[in-house]
């Protein structure tokens, strides 16, 4: 009985972290919508005509969001509405998936032992702005501040679960098959709709020792494909055909660079455990360089993957008007 009680109050220990990060992501999300309505959105939308200044900024937009789904999301609007050109955007991409890594290196660096400072001054700041014209820039600092608390609740609740000795079975037999655990990371991400959620606890997991380091970088690979799922389905529904030739994009790019780490799993974990003996810090690190490397590969060829995605994805054929038939006068 007590051992049912332990499991249930770390579970909604555990839920509780899990709608704390979601529900912070979705009020960074309608904060930065709401500031995309105004004036600022003209000025960001020139700035990144410089494709280099729109992956800074880029990165820097998601390293407040904390959701690269999200700002992908926001993305596939903007080209639909024609306010950014595909290249643009996909610099903008680029950089947005280096700047969603940001939560991820905090939990490495435990950072998130300190978050209830952090949210005393986003909420001071919140309430001091909240009659004022930057009332959603305080908002965005409580939000995010919602998402590291959020964040340590995911890793102390985490932290009796993963220590039964089922779990521990279970976690051990799948280390030995890291494709499945490729596909249970990208099906768990969008299921929680959210890669910093899911890697955090990976990491977790990793810092104790109750999975090996190549089955938490499987796991973590998969997060990152399946952080770019929901935004390439809401494309397909409802986006214009450049809308979805970013969301095309986006999960093209980030699938690549996972099947190719993934391909070279053993090295890869071989290199990180000389650099780093903390299997929390080697997933955290190797989040980072993914996105990194992928930038950095992709950022000389965004003109041509454009060039590419207009041949792949051609625009669809006009209707053609057709002369009205002019119906015959009898003669009277």
């Amino acid at each position: 009985m007590i051992l049912i009680l332990h499991v249930t109050l770390a579970l909604g220990k555990f839920w509780t972290g899990v709608v704390l990060v979601l529900y912070g992501v979705r009020l960074i999300t309608e904060a930065v919508q709401h500031l995309a309505d105004t004036h600022v959105r003209k000025r960001l939308t020139s700035l990144m005509r410089y494709p280099v200044i729109a992956l800074v900024l880029g990165m820097m937009a998601t390293t407040l969001m904390q959701s690269s789904n999200a700002m992908s999301s926001l993305l596939v609007g903007f080209v639909s509405a024609d306010l950014l050109s595909l290249s643009e955007a996909i610099a903008v991409l680029l950089g947005s998936n280096i700047g969603s890594t940001l939560a991820v290196q905090c939990i490495s660096l435990h950072l998130t032992d300190h978050v209830f400072i952090f949210i005393g001054i986003a909420a001071t700041l919140a309430l001091w702005t909240h009659r004022t014209p930057y009332r959603y820039l305080g908002r965005l600092c409580f939000a995010f501040g919602l998402i590291m608390f959020g964040l340590s609740e995911l890793v102390t609740a985490s932290a009796p679960l993963i220590t039964y000795p089922v779990i521990i079975m279970i976690l051990q037999a799948l280390a030995s098959v890291p494709i499945v655990l490729f596909v249970c990371g990208a099906l768990l991400t969008i299921l929680l709709n959210s890669s910093t959620a899911f890697i955090g606890l990976v990491i977790m997991l990793a810092t104790t020792g109750a999975i090996p380091t190549s089955a938490a970088l499987a796991l973590m690979l998969g997060a990152n494909v399946g952080t770019t799922v929901m935004a390439l389905l809401l494309a397909m529904h409802e986006g214009t055909i450049t809308g979805r030739r970013l969301a095309v994009v986006h999960f093209g790019t980030k699938l690549a660079g996972a099947l190719m780490a993934l391909i070279w799993l053993i090295p890869l974990t071989d290199m990180l455990s000389r650099l780093w003996t903390n299997g929390g810090t080697r997933v955290a690190m190797a989040h980072l360089g993914l996105n990194i490397l992928i930038a950095l590969f992709f950022f000389p060829l965004i003109c041509t993957i454009e060039r590419l995605m207009q041949r792949w994805m051609p625009e669809p054929p006009a209707l053609k008007d057709t002369p009205l038939v002019q119906p015959k006068v009898l003669p009277t």
